[in-house]
């Protein structure tokens, strides 16, 4: 969970698999922007590519990042947060 201060425009980056679990595992990724749902990431496993997130932030105050376990042994998932970066309007980064 990370605080912010509601002047950030944009949340983006890559979400996806480790890659030491091979094409094994099970996970989800979400974000939430003040207890509402941003973003949901399909299913994966070790088999899939990264999915891109970019997600409009303006206002939020509260960022919190998820990432669920499926199927029954949590034990093979690794995801990886990749290249995540916050954005502020004419900052470039």
């Amino acid at each position: 969970m990370y605080d912010l201060d509601g002047s950030w425009d944009r949340f983006t980056g890559h979400v996806g698999m480790d890659d030491e679990v091979g094409d094994g595992g099970g996970i989800l990724f979400r974000v939430y922007g003040d207890d509402k749902l941003l973003f949901e990431s399909p299913e994966m496993d070790g088999s899939n590519i990264k999915q891109l997130m970019d997600l409009s932030i303006a206002g939020v105050k509260e960022l919190r990042l998820v990432l669920l376990a499926t199927g029954d042994d949590a034990q093979g998932n690794h995801g990886d947060w990749l290249d995540t970066n916050l954005i502020k309007q004419g900052s470039g980064r």
